[in-house]
Formats: C-alpha cells, sequence, structure tokens
C-alpha cells in the first residue's frame, strides 16, 4: 500500500500513460475512488494542459441523480 515510499519514482511511472491516454481520449471527466491517486492524476492533468476533472465516485453519481430529478 505504501509502494510509493520505497519507489518514489512509480507514481510517475504509472502517471505517464494515464496522461497520453486522456491526451488521446479527451474525457469530460476522469472517475477515481482513490485520493492519492486523485491528487496526482489531477496534478498531472493540470500540467499537462488537459481540461479534465478528476471526479470521486459519489460526486459523479450525486451530479447524475440531480439531472433526473
Amino acid at each position: 500500500c505504501l509502494h510509493f515510499v520505497t519507489d518514489p519514482d512509480a507514481p510517475d511511472r504509472l502517471l505517464g500513460p494515464k496522461l497520453a491516454a486522456a491526451k488521446n481520449l479527451a474525457p469530460d471527466f476522469i472517475v477515481s475512488a482513490n485520493i492519492g491517486c486523485t491528487l496526482h492524476l489531477a496534478a498531472g492533468l493540470l500540467r499537462a494542459g488537459i481540461k479534465a476533472p478528476v471526479l470521486p465516485p459519489l460526486s459523479l453519481l450525486a451530479g447524475q441523480m440531480a439531472r433526473s430529478s
């Protein structure tokens, strides 16, 4: 669970392919349930100039439920 402590470069190695996919797909949003991953991904997207918000699953669900009411 704390793999990033013993291998601090691992998160950035994992982020690269995700940023490339987001650039190619141009999603409206990205969903992440892990706060650490959410923050890392959001920072990477910002640095890369990709305008896709990273939402927790419950925020996405609440937004969809509000639209259907």
